[in-house]
């Protein structure tokens, strides 16, 4: 259905009054303003996650046309799975949603919707927020504030450049990149040093500061 986002304490609804999302109890997350988010942390994401973030309005066809493609040649072999592909804003959708199925239908509804929020005149920073705020990171962990409370023991204010890609990779695929673990840490250092070289690659730190 339509999607409006609200700032909200334990429900999201569309703007029919229907709830959306439910934000339960045992989830554990701390909501931090946007203004507050360090932008290393948002560059981090946006490098390795949507990098045409702040210039597409929702869908990155290029990305989505890609995706559509190898999603084609896998639903000939029987797979009915689409892989890839999402921008941010379609993330965030998915975040409040909960809407975690791979199929067609849904990442087509999710591009929908996520041409029309943004259409409807969600700023790029409401996007952020919501979506940085809701990401899962592991376990019942939810949200940046609460992941770097949990894996660096400090406000997500304080975290350096080198954690803040290492938060940052981490959302990927969390059971394999907390660094919770030996193997883990081993992960996530090769994972957040990927981002460090994205971040160079894409003008938004220095040479000096990835070398660092």
């Amino acid at each position: 259905g339509d999607l409006e986002i609200k700032k909200y304490n334990t429900f999201i609804y569309d703007k029919d009054g229907n709830t959306l999302a439910e934000l339960k109890q045992h989830e554990n997350r701390v909501w931090i303003d946007y203004s507050e988010i360090p932008q290393n942390l948002i560059d981090a994401y946006i490098a390795i996650e949507d990098k045409r973030f702040w210039e597409h309005k929702g869908v990155d066809f290029r990305r989505f046309v890609k995706s559509a493609y190898v999603s084609a040649i896998a639903y000939l072999k029987g797979e009915d799975e689409m892989q890839g592909g999402s921008t941010i804003t379609q993330q965030m959708i998915k975040n409040l949603t909960g809407n975690n199925k791979n199929t067609v239908k849904r990442k087509i509804q999710e591009a929908w919707q996520a041409l029309k929020v943004e259409r409807e005149g969600l700023s790029k920073e409401d996007i952020l927020n919501h979506y940085l705020n809701t990401i899962p990171m592991g376990s019942t962990v939810y949200g940046i504030e609460t992941a770097a409370q949990a894996y660096y023991g400090k406000d997500v204010r304080s975290l350096s450049l080198a954690e803040c890609a290492s938060l940052a990779g981490i959302t990927n695929w969390p059971t394999n990149y907390i660094p919770n673990s030996e193997k883990n840490k081993v992960n996530n250092v090769e994972r957040a040093h990927y981002i460090l070289d994205l971040m160079l690659e894409q003008d938004m730190i220095t040479k000096e500061e990835h070398a660092q």
